[in-house]
């Protein structure tokens, strides 16, 4: 019987991290220091264009930053979703929820680094996604794999929580990117960013190079 897709991908992430063997060492002690609270959200209600954006405040010294992206659709071709079946009513929105996750990890690990994170999302199939470490959905499951990759490198101990969307402060980023209201009246700066198309793109042993080496 021929395997299934997901289970190709999970055979070829497990050969990947077996053929590296990488170390590390869990601390699995309480939190002994101020959290990381990040939030974020993505929207691709029909007839808009997707976009997302996330807020973190880095508690140990007050750190306030927003970030937020209108989806290309170079972008949204690459994973499948291009406008004509947009159209015709399919939506990305998991994958936008979870790509936001990944491409915020990816720009705030650096500063980040040995930090224990809080990190709020209202989508459960990416929320899912990102505390298994795999999905159903290989675009899905590349945002958890650049997740994971990246707190191996940092050091980062994230929990992923769930939280409604009317208690979501990125619901509004997700929607009025740089003019949301909430990052205006909490005196969080927006900075525009873009989804590194490449590294959905890339195999796993390319991802690994550029994120966990």
């Amino acid at each position: 019987m021929d395997a299934s897709q997901s289970m190709v991908r999970s055979i070829d992430y497990f050969r990947l991290i077996m053929s590296i063997k990488p170390r590390r060492r869990l601390n699995c002690t309480s939190v002994k220091q101020p959290l990381v609270i990040i939030a974020s959200d993505a929207q691709a209600d029909p007839g808009t264009q997707p976009g997302c954006g996330y807020v973190l405040l880095d508690a140990r010294g007050g750190r306030k930053v927003a970030g937020c992206c209108s989806i290309a659709e170079s972008m949204l071709d690459t994973w499948g979703y291009p406008e004509a079946r947009r159209q015709q009513g399919g939506n990305p929105i998991a994958i936008c929820e979870a790509a936001v996750i990944a491409t915020a990890a990816l720009i705030e690990a650096p500063h980040l680094a040995g930090t224990d994170i809080l990190w709020f999302v209202d989508n459960t199939t990416a929320l899912h996604a990102f505390v298994k470490g795999t999905s159903a959905n290989a675009e899905v499951e590349r945002a958890a794999q650049i997740v994971h990759f990246l707190a191996y490198r940092y050091d980062l101990r994230i929990w992923f929580e769930f939280v409604e969307s009317e208690a979501n402060w990125t619901d509004g980023i997700s929607r009025d990117l740089q003019q949301d209201a909430f990052c205006r009246d909490n005196d969080f700066p927006i900075e525009q960013f873009a989804l590194p198309e490449k590294l959905w793109q890339a195999d796993l042993v390319s991802l690994w190079a550029a994120l966990a080496e």
